[in-house]
């Protein structure tokens, strides 16, 4: 399976999606640095965030989708998730919301955004299958995924 994906495009985003940029804002309030929307996908997720109070970039390996999201006033750029080299120094946060499953190295790519990050906010599917979504799913993650972090992340 390839790691190439144009994702979905919504005219009007699922509320599951929409409640995890809420919940993400409500961790982030405050937050004076720039926050780093990895996998923003046309924009609607950046927005919720923008609309909050936080300086936010889009990023994200679609062309359609940067052309939606900068439609909406997010500012977004057009790249494949950001290897270690090129992410940004602190102050910075990352939200990768449903992201990490869709890459074959998401994995490796979550440690170097962990490393470099004052916050680092991201769900993933539970238990899903690769292949039960046909858009993104290249790996399975449950908790055992995500024992090599600390602390421990919570998984409500």
């Amino acid at each position: 399976m390839s790691d190439k994906c144009e994702g979905e495009f919504y005219s009007v985003p699922p509320r599951d999606h929409i409640f995890r940029y809420e919940w993400a804002a409500k961790r982030l309030e405050g937050y004076k640095g720039t926050v780093f929307d990895i996998g923003c996908g046309s924009g609607y997720g950046s927005l919720i965030l923008q609309k909050s109070g936080l300086k936010v970039v889009g990023i994200d390996r679609s062309k359609k989708a940067i052309d939606l999201a900068d439609k909406t006033g997010v500012l977004a750029y057009c790249e494949a998730v950001l290897p270690n080299s090129n992410l940004p120094s602190p102050p910075c946060a990352f939200v990768l919301m449903e992201v990490v499953e869709h890459n074959s190295s998401g994995m490796s790519i979550l440690k170097n955004i962990i490393e470099v990050a004052d916050i680092a906010l991201f769900s993933v599917p539970y238990m899903e299958h690769p292949g039960v979504n046909e858009f993104h799913h290249l790996s399975l993650l449950s908790e055992d995924s995500f024992s090599w972090m600390k602390p421990k992340p919570s998984f409500d």
